[in-house]
């Protein structure tokens, strides 16, 4: 990257929001003439996740998705739901896939340039700011910055805020065991205690599946308990089944009703889960930050704040009423969402859900 030291825009981050930004700033022509530098010390992803989302039937990213489904379930203890997607199909693909598709195109435009290095501090002056890394000293006219605000950590429990946390096996079975063109969202049959924990389930063949044992509870449970609860549920429901597990992920998403946005300035924008590009009731962020990415690049061109996708208050408040109730009422957790999958039509749904 040479000599240069100020950039026009400067992205903190290389996960899902800022891959996003970069992606639709390279492909816009309005930005050719743009210096943009993508700061992180992992710009190539050294660990993969399963990135799902739901969308009309043609979409953008159709080339690289590995699977995409119609209809799911939803179980628990007493029922069995089958439910039809129409006009929705639900799509699956790997962070690693994504953040190369992006990189591929972004690297083909000679105004950008990758900084592999760690932001420390960010500090807004009258006309720029200035980022300090690990290794050195930039500046630029906006920071789009997608690392959680210090006051989040600290303030987070004057929020409605509960965690997503999840472990998943990819698993083969030397069988044919899964309905290969019907996902699992919920299966409430297998709960750790009374809390609202569930089972996952993404088919890519009848033999082969993600299985993710997931919480939308305050606390989380440990790793070796995670494996229990995955290998439990494997042998209850998925009986005398030879299996091998092929990889495996984990993670954790906040879910809160926390004023993400509020953390912006002027020149320093939050993004990704920082920015509030998390769907704080559910923890679905892609095509949320697909939406907010293309808003910024449009507010950009139009020489407005680039402040992204401002939510109306209604659900904003939906959101927070919705994770106060899993706060404090968290074994309710499984009956509100099985009324909700029984009796609210799929377009209503996800429209909340996204």
């Amino acid at each position: 990257m040479g000599c240069l030291t100020h950039f026009d825009y400067v992205l903190i981050g290389c996960g899902v929001g800022g891959l996003h930004l970069a992606y639709q700033l390279s492909i816009d022509p309005s930005f050719s003439s743009k210096s943009i530098a993508i700061i992180d010390p992992n710009i190539i992803p050294k660990e993969d996740r399963i990135l799902s989302f739901w969308e009309k039937p043609s979409g953008h990213w159709d080339t690289i998705i590995f699977k995409q489904w119609k209809s799911c379930f939803f179980k628990n203890s007493k029922n069995n739901l089958h439910l039809n997607l129409d006009p929705y199909v639900y799509k699956s693909l790997t962070f690693k896939d994504f953040s190369a598709f992006c990189l591929q195109k972004i690297k083909t435009k000679s105004n950008f340039y990758f900084i592999d290095q760690a932001a420390t501090s960010i500090s807004e002056e009258e006309h720029s700011v200035i980022i300090t890394t690990n290794k050195k000293v930039y500046s630029a006219n906006y920071v789009f910055d997608s690392q959680l605000p210090l006051d989040f950590t600290q303030n987070k429990t004057n929020f409605p805020t509960i965690n997503q946390s999840f472990k998943g096996w990819w698993i083969k079975s030397e069988k044919p065991i899964f309905t290969e063109d019907t996902f699992t969202m919920m299966d409430y049959r297998h709960q750790w205690k009374s809390s609202n924990s569930f089972m996952y389930i993404l088919p890519k063949s009848s033999t082969e599946a993600l299985l993710e044992y997931t919480f939308f509870t305050k606390e989380t449970i440990s790793n070796s308990d995670f494996d229990h609860q995955l290998q439990t549920y494997i042998a209850k429901y998925l009986p005398h089944t030879s299996y091998q597990i092929t990889d495996t992920e984990a993670g954790e998403i906040p879910m809160s009703s926390y004023p993400f946005s509020s953390n912006s300035s002027a020149r320093i924008i939050k993004i990704g889960t920082a920015g509030g590009w998390v769907k704080a009731s559910t923890g679905y962020s892609f095509k949320f930050a697909e939406k907010n990415a293309r808003i910024i690049i449009n507010q950009l061109k139009k020489k407005r704040p680039p402040i992204g996708y401002q939510q109306p208050k209604r659900f904003r408040f939906y959101d927070g009423l919705f994770i106060k109730v899993l706060q404090h009422q968290n074994a309710k957790g499984p009956t509100i969402f099985y009324k909700m999958y029984n009796k609210v039509p799929p377009v209503l749904l996800f429209r909340f859900l996204d």
